[in-house]
């Protein structure tokens, strides 16, 4: 699985470096909110990191703040019900 994760972000031309930064910063917002933990029922490392490879996916030339705008401001409003998230063709 993290073999494909980091073959999804070459592929994307996504900057690694900000790609980390900003799993870092979501992980460390998840923590502070108590959404952290797959034992509770949410989401865990990976989930997240797919979320935020999603948002590098649409946004690789990002810097790390704006990732993190973007990662709030589209999750958000995300429809969940109706929409998956793909970061690779289905």
């Amino acid at each position: 699985m993290n073999e494909k994760m980091l073959a999804l972000i070459k592929e994307g031309n996504i900057k690694f470096k900000s790609f980390q930064e900003t799993l870092r910063c979501v992980k460390l917002w998840a923590k502070h909110k108590g959404i952290y933990s797959n034992v509770m029922g949410f989401l865990g490392g990976v989930n997240w990191a797919l979320l935020v490879i999603k948002i590098c996916q649409m946004f690789p030339n990002y810097s790390t703040n704006r990732m993190l705008e973007q990662f709030f401001k589209i999750y958000s409003n995300w429809n969940w019900e109706e929409h998956e998230v793909h970061i690779c063709a289905p």
